[in-house]
């Protein structure tokens, strides 16, 4: 499904392909097979592949599978031609084989955290899975495992995430239950290949002893990012010095305040113009504003044809209908009637951009339609 879900979720550099648009067609093979294919930076795939709707022009295509070295190439696509690219892969030397094969689990987020069970307020752990050549690589499960009774993922000690287009799981819904050290182990299997790591927090009762576990931190140097983890931010408490009150703030180049989780609402539709499944997207209002670099948890729930396949992207605020703007994306069903997605975003303006498929992947039911598919949903965020 993940294969079919970004295939058809981007048309390699933009959302959509209408009919009109001169178009071509891309057949990709690889020795062995099952290589992952990225256009243009973005995963379409595993080899063989045929991708039958591809913009004409030039693209860039990427061949990655673990073990191997990466192959990246220049295709033209033609309107109307099916292009082919065939690679026959390359091992690396014997002696740079076992670097060459590792898959990495690198922790952005969530490492030396502390998490205040009265104020139900938690650090949320990121991690972004990279390549023997050291790129984040996209379509992975990602499980996170809470070791012990001191927290869950909605009541479940464990959460599976599936690696977005930047490579990246953020395990969203952690609620720390009782105090003490907080273990969770985050492991992730690719190509026959596996990783692992482990994100330690603490679980505080309160604000104060919050403030004093992370004044003790700071005293010994702060939490240790050894094991080539790299890019953890420590969540940290101080003392307000007004009123004695106490506010929660980010280690980020000083203590400035951060905002507590805000869950953001928002609603919106699509027209849809038989015969040829052409479409108005219409964002989503109002818009909603993030304050800092972040992983933002979106929910859409939808109304659709079962066979419909639903496009969802997250998109600067800088129009109310269109694609302009918008990143990443993921592909769902109708008949799923929702999809939940994470994305790496910087701090701005956005609203969310629902859209169809190209034709070729829809149902009778979704070719037929004519109206509105109307969405609403949830936007996460600190």
């Amino acid at each position: 499904m993940l294969a079919l879900t970004v295939m058809f979720a981007v048309a390699y550099g933009r959302p959509l392909l209408s009919a009109a648009e001169a178009a071509g067609s891309l057949l990709v093979e690889s020795d062995p097979a099952g290589a992952s294919v990225y256009v243009d930076g973005r995963l379409a795939g595993q080899t063989p592949l045929t991708l039958p709707t591809v913009a004409a022009g030039v693209h860039r295509v990427r061949l990655v599978r673990l073990g191997f070295l990466e192959h990246s190439r220049r295709v033209t696509i033609k309107a109307g031609i099916r292009a082919t690219l065939r690679s026959r892969l390359t091992a690396p030397r014997a002696e740079n084989a076992s670097a060459q094969a590792a898959l990495r689990i690198v922790v952005i987020d969530g490492e030396g955290a502390v998490n205040i069970i009265r104020q139900k307020t938690a650090t949320a752990p990121v991690v972004e899975v990279r390549d023997q050549n050291d790129l984040p690589v996209a379509g992975v499960p990602v499980t996170f495992s809470i070791s012990g009774s001191g927290a869950s993922f909605g009541g479940s000690s464990t959460l599976t995430v599936v690696t977005n287009g930047a490579g990246r799981a953020a395990a969203a819904g952690l609620t720390p239950t009782s105090s003490g050290a907080l273990q969770i182990g985050v492991s992730a299997a690719f190509q026959g290949q596996t990783a692992a790591a482990t994100i330690a927090q603490l679980n505080v009762m309160t604000a104060a002893q919050a403030a004093s576990a992370s004044a003790a931190a700071a005293g010994s140097g702060g939490a240790a990012g050894g094991g080539g983890i790299s890019g953890t931010t420590l969540s940290i408490l101080g003392v307000a010095a007004a009123g004695g009150a106490v506010a929660t703030a980010r280690a980020v180049g000083g203590g400035t305040e951060a905002p507590a989780l805000v869950t953001d609402s928002f609603m919106g539709f699509t027209q849809v113009f038989p015969p040829q499944l052409s479409f108005s997207a219409v964002r989503s209002t109002p818009p909603f504003t993030i304050r800092e670099a972040q992983t933002v948890t979106v929910t859409v729930r939808y109304t659709a044809p079962a066979d419909c396949f639903i496009l969802l992207y997250a998109c600067a605020a800088i129009a109310d209908r269109g694609f302009a703007g918008c990143i990443g994306g993921t592909a769902h069903t109708g008949a799923a009637g929702s999809g939940t997605f994470t994305e790496n975003l910087q701090a701005g303006t956005y609203n969310i951009a629902l859209g169809l498929s190209t034709g070729p992947v829809h149902g009778p039911l979704c070719l037929a339609f004519s109206g509105n598919i109307t969405f609403s949903g949830t936007a996460t965020h600190r």
